[in-house]
C-alpha cells in the first residue's frame, strides 16, 4: 500500500510591482513555497487538504493544483 503524504495548498494574494497592485494567483501552493516565490504576499482562506502518494512527491504543488501529470509518449512504429 502507497504511503500518502497530506498537502496543504492555499490560495494568495501577491504584489506585483509591475503593476503595483495585489493580484490573486491563478493557483493554489504550499505556505513555504509561496514563502520562498513571494516576499509580499497574503494568505486567502483556510487550506485545501490533498492526500497524495509519495510516489507523485516528485512533482511540485504548482503541478498538482493543475491536476497535471506527466504522459510518456509511447515509441511510435514509424
Amino acid at each position: 500500500m502507497a504511503v500518502m503524504r497530506t498537502l496543504r495548498l492555499y490560495r494568495f494574494r501577491y504584489f506585483d510591482p509591475l503593476r503595483r497592485r495585489r493580484i490573486i494567483a491563478r493557483y493554489v501552493c504550499e505556505a513555504p513555497e509561496i514563502r520562498c516565490r513571494y516576499p509580499d504576499y497574503e494568505l486567502v482562506g483556510a487550506p485545501e487538504v490533498r492526500h497524495v502518494p509519495d510516489d507523485r512527491l516528485a512533482l511540485t504543488a504548482v503541478h498538482l493544483a493543475r491536476s497535471w501529470s506527466p504522459v510518456l509518449e509511447k515509441e511510435s512504429a514509424w
